[in-house]
């Protein structure tokens, strides 16, 4: 099979990190690991519907959510330090 990877993949540097960028048509799919597909359902104005199939085990949160569970445990773990005059 010949599959072109110049045309549907390129790394985005980010503050230290990188990103695989994949392009993909509505109803194309991407495979993470041997359990993890996402799928682009749809393309509607500028937003793309987006389907994942996990195991149950595996969380999937927008951003906006996974950022305020972290907001929230860093919240939880500071009340539950005691002051520095109780160590």
């Amino acid at each position: 099979m010949d599959i072109s990877y110049a045309r549907t993949l390129y790394i985005l540097q980010l503050q230290g990190s990188c990103m695989l960028v994949l392009m993909r048509k509505a109803g194309e799919s991407i495979h993470i690991g041997p359990n993890i597909v996402v799928t682009l359902v749809s393309l509607e104005r500028n937003r793309a519907r987006i389907g994942v199939q996990a195991p149950r085990d595996v969380i999937i949160d927008r951003e906006e959510i996974a950022e305020k569970k972290r907001n929230d445990g860093l919240r939880e773990l500071a009340d539950d330090d005691p002051p520095e005059d109780e160590r």
